[in-house]
């Protein structure tokens, strides 16, 4: 909650961004993992974006924000409605989303979802809904079946990890790229497929067709000692 509140301004923003490549300043990537934060925090941001996805004109990007929600988390959708009943009594609110987004958490107002997430399919670590890479809307709010963030403790599992693992390799490839002069300019189409894959130490093979799942397959991850 305290990022959230100390980037929300930023957050906006950068939502705020004409067209184009939105270029944040405030990192290459927020990440929160089943935050407390009320919905009606986001809901100025998802004024401002809600046109994005629609607005083909736009270029393909990478997320510049990922609220990772898990759907079986039992304090923020259980609890959070009730230890913030009282305070909505107070608030006027104009409609059916505003009235939820005053005592519901932001990764469950169905109208602020873009991603849903599930466990390994196939040969593949998760299978992430839509499956792209880069979309033209740079926010996401990712629901996560228990096989990926298990309750409100539960991100210590080897697909979460590959997923988060593959969102940072992509922006550290993304930034090489930009440095090596492969990808191009704010404002045109930014794609690796037509670019020489830079190698990194960490990830076994080039940069995929654009499939998150596919290039987060080739990630080896360290073994974790768990307690």
């Amino acid at each position: 909650m305290i990022v959230f509140s100390a980037l929300a301004q930023s957050l906006i923003e950068a939502a705020a961004t004409p067209d184009g490549t939105l270029v944040p300043s405030f990192a290459d990537l927020v990440l929160l993992i089943n935050p407390a934060i009320e919905g009606a925090r986001y809901l100025p941001i998802y004024d401002l974006i809600r046109s994005f996805a629609a607005n083909l004109a736009r270029p393909l990007q990478l997320p510049v924000f990922v609220c990772a929600q898990a759907r079986n988390d039992f304090p923020v959708r259980k609890l959070f409605p009730v230890t913030s009943f009282l305070s909505s009594l107070t608030q006027s609110t104009i409609g059916s989303l505003e009235r939820r987004c005053v005592n519901h958490g932001i990764g469950f107002i169905k109208e602020f979802r873009t991603h849903d997430i599930a466990g390994p399919t196939g040969t593949l670590p998760f299978d992430l809904k839509p499956v792209a890479i880069r979309t033209h809307n740079p926010f996401w709010m990712v629901r996560a079946e228990p096989a990926i963030i298990n309750g409100h403790g539960g991100i210590w599992q080897d697909a979460f990890l590959l997923f988060l693992a593959s969102l940072v390799f992509q922006h550290v490839q993304h930034s090489q790229a930009r440095k090596h002069k492969h990808v191009q300019p704010c404002g045109g189409p930014e794609s690796y497929m037509g670019a020489t894959a830079l190698p990194l130490p960490f990830v076994d093979g080039s940069v995929q067709d654009g499939n998150l799942a596919e290039f987060a397959r080739g990630i080896k991850l360290a073994p974790l000692q768990r307690r």
